[in-house]
């Protein structure tokens, strides 16, 4: 499988959850993909946005960017901007 097709993968599992924010190994179980994968090209790819604050396990989050701005308001997605915490 192709860089492409992982990205598609995971992707597919971040939009298609009913949760706005994914844990890498979350998607990892879902997808198939090695963690370490996962975590790599969620990490990497410009497609993707984390989440300032991890989960209460220490855990890392990620959506879409497409995702994000459907679910988070303007006012969030403008200060998390300003805060340099992603966003837009």
């Amino acid at each position: 499988m192709n860089k492409n097709e992982k990205l598609r993968l995971i992707k597919d599992s971040l939009e298609s959850s009913q949760y706005k924010w994914r844990t890498p190994r979350g998607v990892s179980k879902e997808t198939g993909l090695k963690f370490s994968e996962v975590l790599e090209l969620l990490e990497k790819s410009p497609q993707f946005q984390k989440a300032k604050k991890p989960n209460k396990r220490g855990e890392p989050l990620f959506t879409t960017r497409e995702k994000y701005k459907k679910q988070s308001s303007p006012f969030t997605r403008i200060i998390s901007a300003l805060t340099n915490e992603g966003g837009l």
